[in-house]
């Protein structure tokens, strides 16, 4: 009979260390649950007053701009800003002024230009012409000294026929180099 109570109180001591790990585990399962509901709401906490703030920033830019719509009425009305058909009317003058005086920019841009491709071009004709005389007056004065050798020397040109054996030397000299 005394091992049957050992045996009961071992199954018994089982049971009890199962049911405190049972609870440990429900405990901890509740504390798991715990910080979860804790994380969320300081999550909605957050959200909430983010959203707060955005609201507050949403009504004073709100409140910014109807005090600058008030501000900018009573200056009609004073009349130191324009009416907006007024100022509309004023706003299509400027662009046509604009896009006169730029298109008055680009002419005077391409005439510059035209002028300077003009000049480019007659500066060109200038130094060819320069060119052209330059080298008809060294043509006059080779011209005109060889007149004075042939006059001073009384060399008389010859146009006669090179002899042949001349004319073969030469030959022979050119194909030799």
């Amino acid at each position: 009979a005394v091992v049957s109570t050992q045996s009961t109180g071992r199954e018994s001591d089982a049971r009890l260390a199962a049911m405190r790990e049972k609870e440990m585990e429900l405990i901890e399962a509740q504390e798991r649950q715990a910080e979860r509901e804790r994380k969320e709401e300081e999550q909605r906490q957050r959200r909430a007053s983010l959203e707060a703030k955005q609201e507050r920033e949403r009504r004073l830019m709100e409140a910014t701009e109807k005090a600058r719509a008030a501000r900018a009425n009573e200056k009609v009305i004073k009349g130191e800003l324009p009416t907006m058909e007024n100022w509309k009317g004023e706003e299509r003058i400027r662009k046509e002024s604009y896009e006169r005086r730029k298109a008055y920019m680009d002419e005077q841009e391409r005439l510059k230009k035209e002028y300077v491709i003009q000049e480019a071009k007659a500066a060109r004709q200038r130094m060819e012409e320069q060119e052209r005389n330059r080298r008809a007056a060294n043509n006059r004065e080779r011209l005109s000294s060889l007149e004075h050798e042939l006059e001073h020397h009384h060399i008389k040109p010859s146009f006669a026929e090179i002899p042949q054996e001349s004319a073969d030397l030469q030959k022979r000299q050119q194909d030799a180099a």
